[in-house]
């Protein structure tokens, strides 16, 4: 986990950067920043999760740099290390989104116990926003599933729905892309038999790979993984390709793709499943 460190002091910056165990503990020390104004010129890029900060500083003051911090990276863990112990700064400290106060004359141990603090408050951050997003992700494919199944083109509220749910599927302003269904059927390479069904972790897998490198949506479709895929002419399937090649050296498998025609219009959804269906017969 990446920490920065910001004083405008040269004695202290470059103290708490070497005296402290950083890397023994699991932190990665960036270079000191001399200033809030060179710490905000340097976050976007270096992207650290933990700012120590002074607060007098000449130029902008730490509150100022975690307030602007806040604003851009509002999970970055702010502490202020400074020398002065009012409670008044500690308050208005905390207004702003700073989650630990400490003094300089703070001991190593104290700093790095605070640091890990913040990296536990970080790490369960995720797993909560992880979980969400895991969470979110299931609803909406049940979703998909539904809209797939009822085999009707979708009215203007489940349309709006659709795009709201699939963001990443919507339809460039350049009117360059097109959707695609496409049902990928997973083999045993031992196997002949094109009606042999893994279990679900493989389809999840290989929907996980081609997640990751293609706008789609993917779920499991009697027997087979059906994906929705954005693309701009033919290009999926040359993304595609590459990707499920790696899938069957991985896993041992064999990977048949069947892609209907590809559509421009949510109502065009049940004849681009069907056609698709008929391709994979």
């Amino acid at each position: 986990m990446k920490v920065m460190i910001v004083d405008d002091e040269v004695i202290i910056r470059n103290g708490l950067s070497t005296v402290v165990n950083w890397e023994e503990n699991g932190f990665t020390v960036l270079e000191p920043a001399a200033s809030a104004e060179e710490a905000l010129q340097r976050i976007p890029d270096e992207q650290p999760e933990i700012i120590f900060t002074d607060i007098r500083m000449t130029g902008l003051s730490g509150i100022d740099m975690a307030r602007e911090v806040k604003k851009q990276f509002p999970d970055t863990e702010i502490i202020i290390i400074s020398g002065f112990d009012e409670f008044a700064y500690a308050q208005q400290a905390m207004r702003e989104g700073v989650s630990d106060y400490l003094l300089k004359t703070s001991r190593p141990g104290e700093i790095i116990q605070s640091a890990a603090k913040a990296r536990e408050r970080l790490e369960v951050r995720r797993r909560n926003e992880e979980g969400g997003r895991v969470q979110q992700t299931i609803v909406n494919r049940g979703f998909l599933r539904r809209l797939l199944a009822s085999g009707s083109a979708p009215d203007a509220t489940t349309e709006a729905e659709f795009w709201d749910r699939f963001p990443d599927l919507r339809p460039d302003a350049d009117g360059g892309t097109v959707l695609r269904i496409w049902l990928l059927s997973v083999h045993s390479s031992s196997s002949g038999e094109r009606g042999s069904r893994p279990d679900g972790d493989v389809y999840r897998i290989v929907g996980s790979r081609l997640a990751e490198r293609l706008p789609c949506a993917w779920l499991e479709w009697n027997g087979a993984l059906l994906l929705l895929v954005k693309s701009r002419g033919e290009d999926d399937w040359s993304r595609m390709r590459p990707v499920l090649g790696h899938v069957e050296a991985e896993l041992g498998c064999r990977v048949t793709a069947a892609g209907g025609l590809p559509f421009t219009q949510l109502q065009d959804l049940p004849a681009a499943l069907a056609a698709a269906a008929e391709a994979g017969s």
